[in-house]
Order: structure tokens, then C-alpha cells, then sequence
């Protein structure tokens, strides 16, 4: 009895366009993470902190987007390999795999390391410089979202909210609102 052999690829070839496209699509939410963590964590909390503003606003879930830096490359450059050649990248290449591997874990220290280190440090500043949270300028529905303030006087109801989140109460018919820049 002869048993026929039979040639095993790794992946069909019809995923192949997919596959790849995906890894390119998580490389770009790498690039989105990185422009995420500049305008959502270092420039309103570390900033604001410094100038000493009135209010800080800190949500705390983009503390966690750091670990996307080191898991989008990796997934960029599989992607492109494999819409570029139609293959994927196998454990044949052996560099790659250690790279990847690397990535995959600086990815995984990031995000239960570094991530809680980051909003940690960060509430500790903001405790060690005066600031109180204050629950009623947040945001409804915004349940991550946590305003701190260096004056009780700037912790008050809003009845609406401008730009970037600036609290805004109405009295004698006027519109007056706490500018929470630090300028």
C-alpha cells in the first residue's frame, strides 16, 4: 500500500491578501497609538501639570494604548511581506521570529508594566501637586475620564463644554468658561 504524499502549505493561498492586509491595518493602529499617546496622555496631563493649570483632565485608558508600539511594527512589516510576496513570514526565517518574539514581549511588559506605572505616576504627581478629582466635571457617560483640580472653586457643575473638554457655566444670561489649558 502506497500512501500519497500530499504537499502541506502553512496557509492557503486565499488568505494569504487578508492576512496581510491586517498586519499592515494594525501597523497603522501602532502609528494612531503613538500619536494617541502624544495628544491624549503627554501634551493635556504632563503639560498642564507643569504650567500648574486650574483643571487636568486624565483618562485613563490611553496610558494602556503604549503597549501598541512595540505589537504594530511587528505586525506592519508581516503585513507588507505578505501582500508583497505572498507568502508569510514562517518560522524558516528564524531572525524574524526572534524579533518578533521580542516585540511580543516588550508589547506585554508595556501593557501590564508600563501602562499602570504611567497612570500610577501620574496620580500620584497629581496628588503630591494639590490637585483633588472632581466628579462633577466630568463628562456624562464618560466613566474613565477623571478631572482634577488645584482649587475647589473650579470644581462645579458645567452647563456645556468647549474645545478641548473646557467646562462652561451660564449665569446672568452670559457664558462664562474656565479656560483648563494652564495659559
Amino acid at each position: 500500500m502506497k500512501l500519497r504524499e500530499r504537499a502541506v502549505t502553512p496557509v492557503a493561498e486565499h488568505w494569504l491578501r487578508p492576512l496581510g492586509l491586517f498586519g499592515v491595518l494594525i501597523g497603522l493602529v501602532a502609528l494612531l497609538a503613538a500619536m494617541l499617546i502624544c495628544t491624549e496622555v503627554l501634551l493635556p496631563n504632563y503639560i498642564r501639570l507643569w504650567r500648574q493649570a486650574p483643571i487636568v483632565e486624565t483618562v485613563y485608558p490611553t496610558f494602556f494604548i503604549v503597549s501598541g508600539l512595540a505589537i504594530g511594527p511587528m505586525m506592519l512589516v508581516a503585513g507588507v511581506h505578505t501582500l508583497l510576496y505572498r507568502k508569510p513570514l514562517t518560522s524558516q526565517s528564524p531572525t524574524w521570529f526572534k524579533i518578533a518574539g521580542h516585540l511580543l514581549g516588550v508589547g506585554i511588559i508595556l501593557l501590564l508594566v508600563v501602562g499602570p506605572v504611567l497612570a500610577i505616576g501620574t496620580t500620584i504627581a497629581l496628588k503630591y501637586m494639590d490637585y483633588r478629582a472632581c466628579s462633577q466635571l466630568r463628562v456624562s457617560g464618560s466613566g474613565w475620564q477623571v478631572f482634577w483640580v488645584n482649587n475647589d472653586n473650579y470644581c462645579f457643575k458645567p452647563d456645556s463644554y468647549i474645545e478641548d473638554n473646557w467646562p462652561c457655566r451660564n449665569m446672568d444670561g452670559k457664558t462664562y468658561c474656565l479656560r483648563a489649558d494652564g495659559l
